[in-house]
């Protein structure tokens, strides 16, 4: 059947279907997320990423030594290279509009532009399996949806969006090793392209599977040849999961036994499920931890309801089986990374996020684009479009809670009463102190618990306490991330309150910890403190 479908693409129809898919997919990407260009203020994420990075910005001067500097850092315990050259280039038109600063507006153009690009390939990804009308109203799912408000709306999250063009780019040239006569320069071509992807954002390593999914559906290699013929894509994503591994440790996070993280992994994929059906109360913090999952019946409602689903789909005739079981596997897979079997940073908030699905989607437009061409009804095809056209103003309603970061925050406690992410903001002091307690009880290093106990003791004049937490956030700091400019800042600023304190000692061996980046401002003034100390 699969087979059948994939020919009904080829001729005059794709031509025909090519101009309209570039204006239309356009059209509804400026129309849903257009309002991000009115952002005037860098938001969250975008700090650490973009504004504070040393390989994307450090001043005035615009150096090429910063795009080799992205290469050998990493950067908010990421390495995604790839999109820290990205985001220089786009900061040099920016500088110059901006009298040497960087302003977000080219950053979030950047990103609608690559969003749109992104929607055109999976188009020309989906069409390859069904009719170019039907793989239309698939790829305006995916460019409007407003579960991808997310990744379009925050300019760090370009890193997400490069990622998956490289990724849906890697696929496509692999799928037209099929169609064209230069299999080997798409066969290369797509392999450097999915290099790029894990470079992009470490979550890419999942393209050995997925091509392997893709090579099923298309039923034209038998299983042995294509497994062979992807091993290089999962060669190359080991260094990317080692690196990974090396710069995101997250070792502060309670990872549940091995037998319980299918219960972890279930109650995500349901979430984003549902998600996708009622796309309401989207937020940045769902609040939905490991821990929780066990220990409530979450989990074990939720691999209820994937068992359900799966049991489901082996029910359903031969002819559409194979395609709805491969798009549940390829939506699950793309998602593996995150999905909870191992622990990553972003679980000290939530296991589940909206960024995550960027990817996966391609996924669930492909399913509906068979199951539109399956049924065959106008009728339902109309009421696609008019769904989309729902979802474009769903969209464009839910970019307000991604404008600015007093947005996100309220965004964040109205959704989520007990936000960690946000808990300095939401809740009087006796709270957040009692929140804190408990957080620092479980994870004593956990860096938001020690950051709002330690205001709360300055807010209070007890500057020894506050000095015991912010000890601990900067050790945290020199464990994980020692070689970092922010790192080498933090341990400036507590030297110098340890030296009004009268710690000499402690305050000269953070010091050692500072020197590494001698030039920063707040390290010179320390080493100037100590001279004078040692001529004292």
């Amino acid at each position: 059947m699969v087979g059948e479908l994939s020919t009904s693409v080829v001729g005059n129809e794709r031509c025909r279907q090519r101009p309209l898919a570039v204006v239309v997919l356009l059209l509804l990407t400026f129309a849903a997320f257009g309002r991000t260009l009115l952002t005037g203020e860098w938001i969250s994420d975008d700090y650490p990423f973009i504004f504070n990075n040393p390989s994307v910005f450090a001043g005035m001067d615009i150096e090429l030594r910063q795009l080799a500097l992205a290469w050998w850092e990493p950067v908010a315990s990421l390495y995604v290279p790839v999109a820290c050259n990205a985001w220089w280039l786009i900061s040099v038109p920016s500088r110059v509009l901006s009298d040497g600063n960087i302003h977000p507006f080219p950053f979030h153009l950047a990103n609608l532009l690559v969003h749109w690009s992104n929607s055109l390939l999976v188009f020309a990804i989906v069409r390859r399996f069904v009719d170019a009308r039907y793989a239309l109203v698939a790829a305006a799912v995916f460019a409007v949806h407003p579960i991808q408000t997310e990744a379009v709306s925050w300019a760090s999250m370009l890193k997400d969006l490069l990622a998956a063009t490289m990724l849906f780019s890697s696929m496509l040239l692999y799928l037209q090793m099929h169609e064209r006569t230069d299999t080997r320069a798409c066969y290369l071509a797509s392999l450097l392209l999915a290099w790029f992807a894990t470079m992009s954002k470490p979550g890419a390593v999942v393209i050995g599977p997925c091509l392997l999914i893709l090579e099923w559906l298309k039923g034209e290699t038998s299983f042995r040849r294509a497994a062979i013929r992807v091993i290089p894509f999962f060669l190359l994503a080991i260094p990317a999961a080692i690196i990974t591994l090396q710069v995101q440790p997250a070792t502060e996070i309670w990872e549940p036994p091995i037998l319980l993280r299918p219960w972890v992994a279930a109650y995500s994929v349901v979430h984003y499920l549902w998600t996708l059906i009622f796309p309401v109360g989207l937020t940045s913090d769902y609040g939905i931890k490991p821990l929780w999952i066990v220990v409530s019946d979450a989990g074990i409602i939720a691999t209820l309801i994937l068992a359900g689903l799966l049991a489901g789909i082996l029910l359903l005739p031969r002819r559409h089986r194979k395609m709805t079981l491969a798009c549940l596997l390829l939506m699950v897979i793309a998602l593996a990374p995150v999905l909870g079997f191992k622990r990553f940073a972003y679980q000290l908030f939530s296991t589940v996020a909206d960024h995550y699905f960027y990817m996966p989607m391609l996924a669930v437009v492909l399913l509906i684009g068979y199951a539109l061409q399956a049924m065959g009804r106008r009728g339902l095809v109309v009421a696609m479009w008019l769904l989309v056209l729902v979802f474009a103003g769903a969209s464009f309603v839910q970019t307000r809670y991604w404008m600015t970061n007093r947005a996100i925050v309220d965004r964040a406690i109205e959704t989520t009463p007990g936000t960690l992410m946000y808990a300095d903001e939401s809740t009087s002091e006796q709270e957040r102190y009692a929140l804190a307690a408990r957080l620092l009880l479980a994870y004593p290093e956990y860096q938001y618990g020690c950051k709002i106990m330690m205001q709360i003791c300055l807010d209070r004049g007890d500057l020894d306490a506050a000095l015991i937490y912010e000890q601990r956030l900067v050790d945290r700091s020199v464990t994980y991330l020692p070689e970092e400019r922010d790192t080498a800042e933090q341990c400036a600023y507590f030297a110098m309150r340890l030296l009004d304190a009268g710690q000499i000692d402690k305050a000269r061996r953070y010091a050692s910890f500072a020197s590494r980046h001698p030039n920063l401002t707040s390290v010179r003034q320390l080493s100037a403190r100590l001279a004078e100390l040692a001529e004292d």
